[in-house]
């Protein structure tokens, strides 16, 4: 990549011993780079492959978590600005925030007369 990324952060991928992870979020991609017992991991998930972001805030355990259209996921460990990656993804992507903000199975309830 010859273009600097509009965000980066260090992270993990759950199930594999990263060191020196990073996540790096370019204008079309996301790249995820470090190092395995067995060398250089890389990693490059094209932007319209994702369907659908989720974040949670918490820094100790999987953050985020990227749905992709064939139906797979990829959970991170985001170690820092989780939600101003998902922030940032919602906007590239046209998807609402609104939608995961609110979980479909908590019922509105009106308001109560005084």
């Amino acid at each position: 990549m010859n273009a600097s990324p509009v965000l980066s952060t260090r992270c993990t991928l759950p199930g594999l011993l990263l060191w020196f992870g990073r996540a790096e979020l370019y204008p079309r991609c996301i790249r995820l780079v470090g190092w395995t017992w067995s060398g250089r991991f890389e990693r490059t998930i094209s932007l319209d492959r994702i369907e659908r972001v989720r974040w949670w805030a918490v820094r100790e355990d999987v953050n985020f978590l990227l749905h992709l259209a064939d139906g797979r996921g990829v959970a991170l460990q985001l170690y820092r600005n989780a939600g101003l990656w998902n922030h940032e993804l919602h906007d590239r992507l046209g998807l609402s925030r609104l939608a995961q903000s609110s979980p479909a199975d908590v019922a509105l309830r009106p308001k109560r007369a005084a």
